[in-house]
């Protein structure tokens, strides 16, 4: 009995070492691929992409990520840059849980954004009660080979902002879904938003059926450039503006507006095109299409 007793007591002490020790090996891998995400992901996009702390545990590590898309000059100046921070909870394999239940997977991720600065100061400016974190989330699954896939969702919401003149926003929130295989040599996914209204003393603004699909890949031998097939869909886009002066309201509708692009390369050359369409558009009364 005692024997038995022994055997059991260091059985479990060779796993609970075991499990520290991959817990420990994992977390460092993870780490190691996190920063090789973000510095191909800053190259392939040209932003500024800088892992500014991560503090790594055994089965859950945090990371805040800075990026920094340059803003466009114009004869007036520049544009405000467009800088946020990237919070993200990361658990490490073998078996992560989450969105991955018992599938195993090198880490799994969880995100969130906060704005920069510049762009939360200017937002306060119309909403002092602007949030610090958008309500806005992703989570990720990274597996072993590399490849991997994410999901983003943001909640929708009503909300009225202002006084004396109020404005009205109704958003039917966000989702996507996007894979990519290591080093995203191949990206795919899409996103959808179904509606977003905004409306005010001086005028309406709807937009309907808004979604978007990619399948994008990077090319043997050009690297850094980004190939493949992006489409953007909009069901429906209604403006119309009080009218004050003349007592006449101004009306502008667009119906099923829908932009392609594709690229590609054959024998050394980069080939693209652009497609656009509209079924109506209504302006003033007149319609076309």
């Amino acid at each position: 009995m005692k024997k038995t007793v022994s055997i059991i007591v260091a059985l479990v002490l060779v796993l609970g070492v075991a499990w520290l020790g991959s817990s420990w090996w994992f977390s460092r891998q993870v780490e190691s691929r996190y920063r090789q995400l973000a510095a191909r992901a800053a190259h392939l996009s040209g932003a500024e992409i800088d892992v500014e702390s991560y503090q790594r545990g055994l089965r859950s590590s945090t990371a805040r990520t800075r990026i920094v898309i340059p803003a466009p000059r114009t004869k007036e100046g520049a544009f405000p840059k467009l800088e946020f921070t990237v919070i993200n909870e990361i658990f490490s394999g073998p078996f992560p849980g989450g969105a991955a239940g018992w599938r195993p997977a090198l880490a799994l991720i969880h995100s969130q954004v906060a704005l920069g600065h510049d762009l939360l100061k200017m937002a306060r400016k119309q909403l002092p009660a602007f949030p610090d974190v958008l309500p806005l989330t992703s989570t990720t699954i990274v597996y072993f080979g590399g490849n991997g896939e994410s999901w983003t969702s943001a909640p929708a919401m009503r909300q009225t902002l202002g006084d004396p003149d109020p404005i009205t926003v109704d958003w039917q929130g966000l989702k996507g879904h996007s894979t990519f295989q290591a080093g995203f040599a191949e990206c795919r996914g899409e996103w959808q938003m179904p509606a977003l209204e905004v409306a005010a003393k001086t005028g309406r603004l709807k937009l309907t059926g808004l979604e978007s699909t990619f399948d994008m890949h990077l090319p043997q031998g050009l690297d850094g450039l980004v190939l493949g097939d992006f489409e953007y869909g909009l069901k429906g886009l209604d403006l119309t503006k009080s009218g004050e002066e003349n007592g006449k309201d101004s009306e502008f509708a667009l119906q099923d507006l829908a932009f392609k692009t594709s690229s590609w390369e054959a024998e050394g050359t980069v080939n693209a095109i652009l497609r656009a369409s509209f079924r109506s558009l209504k302006v003033e009364g007149a319609v076309y299409g």
